[in-house]
């Protein structure tokens, strides 16, 4: 079996350490997909680098680990099911922070999940934003939310209860929002047709716009900070 999931399926694969078990969720059409891998019978468990730094994940005979920086583990481990959550809509997108998996669910807005027992997730919440929920990012008490659909771009959801989401404030952008990703003080938005948006969140309750690249070639639909860069998956290649 071949499981590949890539950045655009999903952006956050978390790996719990902890008896050879090694936790991470998936999201497939309308369902949260929570999978485990275990280290079988035979094999050398042996040791490994715990730099995980990869967004490509393939479980053949082995899973093979590599990307973000140094180097290529392999670890002796096959992957079964661990348990999934039926969501009402589409799920788009996850974030997961802490013992939370946060869900775009689409037209049925920001889903929040209990997964401090993966094997039997639980929505404690959900927080219906007034587009296309299509993008999440969580950052300190804020979940960020891209929202497409009649220009209501960037969404701003106080989670610092998850079982009470507050709207703590909107940006909207001048096309679908498609994806965000949250450095420092800044919200990055791929917003389609309008390219990258760059959003001042200094103040969660007052977003305001900080700088824009805007471009003619295709729709930018995705995006991912590293340092002094942003990289946009464009439609266009």
């Amino acid at each position: 079996m071949v499981l590949n999931v890539e950045k655009r399926i999903n952006k956050q694969l978390a790996f719990r350490k902890g008896l050879g078990v090694f936790v991470f969720t998936v999201l497939v059409f309308s369902t949260l997909v929570v999978f485990v891998a275990v280290q079988p019978a035979e094999g050398d468990s042996g040791t490994y680098s715990e730099d995980f730094t990869t967004i490509y994940y393939m479980d053949d005979l082995y899973t093979s680990v590599a990307g973000w920086g140094s180097g290529t583990i392999n670890l002796p481990l096959k992957t079964e099911l661990a348990s999934s959550y039926d969501t009402p809509d589409e799920a788009y997108d996850v974030f997961v922070e802490g013992n939370y998996a946060y869900i775009a669910c689409q037209d049925s807005g920001l889903h929040i999940i209990d997964i401090s027992d993966p094997t039997d997730p639980d929505n404690v919440s959900d927080y219906d934003t007034p587009g296309i929920a299509v993008g999440v990012f969580v950052s300190g008490d804020y979940a960020y939310v891209a929202d497409g659909g009649d220009n209501h771009g960037l969404q701003i959801i106080n989670i610092s209860d998850p079982t009470n989401p507050i709207n703590a404030s909107a940006y909207n952008t001048p096309d679908y929002a498609w994806s965000v990703f949250v450095e420092g003080n800044f919200a990055y938005v791929a917003d389609g047709e309008s390219g990258l948006q760059i959003v001042n969140i200094t103040d969660p309750a007052d977003p305001t716009l900080a700088g824009f690249y805007g471009y003619n070639i295709g729709d930018a639909l995705d995006v991912f900070v590293s340092g002094d860069y942003a990289y946009v998956a464009d439609h266009a290649g």
